[in-house]
């Protein structure tokens, strides 16, 4: 399944640091948590593996998902 051009990661890190700011009065933990997870997913910051091709070897990074970080 390809990745969509557009994900919730890309939509936080646009809406930028002043949203962060001007929201935090009606931030929780949780909120903040559940935004620097999503921010995180799919990056160098929880890591990657290497993925090959058994037929030709090709190789491409592929990052982890938010998802294993949330259930820990």
């Amino acid at each position: 399944m390809p990745r969509p051009p557009v994900e919730v990661a890309d939509i936080v890190r646009a809406a930028g640091e002043s949203f962060f700011q001007s929201s935090r009065n009606w931030f929780t933990w949780l909120h903040l948590k559940v935004l620097n997870a999503i921010l995180r997913c799919r990056t160098a910051a929880l890591g990657g593996h290497v993925d090959a091709c058994s037929k030709c070897g090709q190789e491409a990074v592929s990052f982890n998902s938010c998802i294993m970080e949330s259930i820990s």
